[in-house]
């Protein structure tokens, strides 16, 4: 009996040490991992395939549709939510604001652990600039406006021309001399008459006949500056058929004609 006992000591001592070794494998405190921390996802909104900033100009009436491009670095993204303005949308597409407005729109996200984007992805829109243009200068033909002037007797009559005027809005030149004109500035640089004198039976009595005014007029004693051409009525002259040409700091030109009975007095434009 004390035989067996001898031999089956060792046998149990091993049981016990093997025993010991499994349990010290089961300690979780000693083999196990720390768990992972789950990461939120982060929101981010494209505009034509690229990301967008925080702010962005557009033109006014103009339709813009954002797309997300979220992203989860540990899962996905399963949901996108939209804002604009502060209120919640389906989807992000707006149109650009009037100027001086804005249009805010904002992006969160959701993954798949139910995390959200800890931060929204925002942009703000507004009106590009109007651009200032300036007015452009606008070339218009002048007027030749001419009136009956005072006799000088029997014998010749004054026409004046002192309305002759530029028509432009804003002048080429606007510090270069002037020369006729009632307008401001001044930039009618010629005056031309073209003339023929008729008798009473319609034959000519002088004519054709061209006079160039080209500076100040100071014919017949009048001031200079003034613009008048003056007539003869003699030698049975019954009617002058002229036209006036005037040509303005732009070299625009324009052409009026008239006529002018004797016997009547009176001036009529053709």
């Amino acid at each position: 009996m004390k035989k067996y006992s001898l031999l089956l000591l060792p046998l149990l001592a091993g049981i016990v040490l093997v025993g010991c070794e499994d349990a010290c494998c089961l300690d979780d405190t000693v083999n196990d991992p720390q768990p992972k921390t789950q990461q939120p996802p982060v929101a981010k909104i494209l505009l034509n395939g690229v990301e967008i900033g925080a702010t962005a100009e557009c033109t006014p009436g103009e339709t813009i549709t954002l797309t997300p491009a979220s992203t989860d670095s540990d899962g996905s993204v399963i949901d996108n939510i939209w804002k604009i303005d502060g209120a919640e949308v389906s989807n992000a597409t707006i149109v650009c604001p009037d100027d001086k407005q804005k249009k805010t729109v904002c992006l969160s996200a959701m993954d798949n652990d139910g995390l959200y984007s800890k931060e929204q992805k925002c942009v703000t829109f507004t009106a590009k600039a109007t651009p200032v243009i300036p007015p452009q200068p606008t070339t218009t033909p002048p007027l030749s406006i001419v009136e009956k002037g005072e006799l000088t007797g029997a014998d010749g009559i004054f026409f004046d021309c002192s309305k002759v005027k530029d028509t432009d809005t804003i002048h080429t030149y606007p510090n270069d001399t002037y020369l006729y004109g009632s307008n401001t500035p001044k930039d009618i640089k010629e005056v031309t008459w073209n003339y023929t004198y008729y008798k009473a039976d319609g034959t000519i009595e002088d004519g054709p006949n061209t006079k160039t005014q080209s500076d100040y007029n100071a014919a017949g004693g009048h001031a200079p500056g003034t613009c008048k051409k003056w007539f003869h009525l003699d030698n049975g002259v019954a009617k002058i058929e002229f036209s006036v040409t005037t040509i303005d700091d732009d070299q625009e030109s324009n052409t009026t004609n008239y006529s002018y009975d004797a016997a009547s007095g009176t001036l009529t434009q053709k």
